[in-house]
């Protein structure tokens, strides 16, 4: 069956997989897995808060839609959105939101601290609340960490914290998702600089990440 998209005229194949990838639109890991699961046959969402329509083009079978991932009824009627267009079951969700705030804690924020909250743990339970009802045996989960999901430093109150929250939520849902429906949740530690767009323009390439190798590994995980 081929359902048209609303926006543009492409078609999306609602027999295929289904892929909804959370927080991409930099050139990071999250572009590269709409990219990879695209390469492997799936239909593939893209979301984030800013437009990704630009993206639609080179990704085959994509579709993208703006949602703030920390915002409950925003996260409710874009997955409604997504089963709507490219029906009701979800084989993979990857979720690459973050923020990253980083100063002494002195000068860190009391909202700069809760958006890194809300932007990690807060929005994996928000987007795994609303994604479960369309998931089962053979679906993922995939989470993105980082460095400070182990460590703290003078300047990670707010980044660390979160992040080390969303290891323990990863845990927690890889022991109750995995035996009780089948869903393989993993969380994956960038433990370095993941290079993209101009960021770090100084530094050697050798001692940056390949978002594209990280997508790989997301893949075969």
């Amino acid at each position: 069956i081929l359902k048209e998209k609303r926006s543009n005229k492409m078609k999306i194949l609602t027999t295929k997989k289904r892929c909804v990838v959370v927080g991409l639109g930099k050139g990071g890991i999250g572009d590269h897995l709409a990219k990879k699961f695209s390469k492997e046959g799936f239909n593939v969402a893209m979301v984030a808060r800013s437009d990704l329509s630009r993206l639609e083009p080179a990704i085959p079978n994509s579709k993208s839609y703006c949602c703030d991932a920390s915002d409950p009824e925003q996260v409710k009627s874009t997955v409604a959105a997504i089963k709507q267009d490219m029906g009701d079951k979800i084989d993979a969700l990857m979720y690459n939101v973050g923020s990253g705030v980083f100063k002494p804690f002195a000068e860190t924020s009391f909202e700069e601290f809760e958006m890194s909250w809300k932007a990690g743990p807060s929005g994996i339970f928000l987007w795994t609340k609303a994604c479960l009802p369309c998931m089962g045996p053979g679906s993922s989960i995939g989470l993105t960490g980082a460095t400070a999901s182990w460590r703290g430093m003078p300047v990670t109150s707010a980044f660390a914290s979160s992040k080390m929250a969303t290891r323990g939520l990863a845990q927690a849902l890889a022991r109750d998702l995995g035996p009780s429906k089948g869903i393989h949740v993993f969380h994956v530690v960038i433990d370095g600089i993941v290079e993209f767009g101009q960021n770090y323009p100084t530094r050697p390439k050798n001692e940056m990440l390949s978002p594209e190798d990280i997508a790989e590994v997301y893949w075969q995980l």
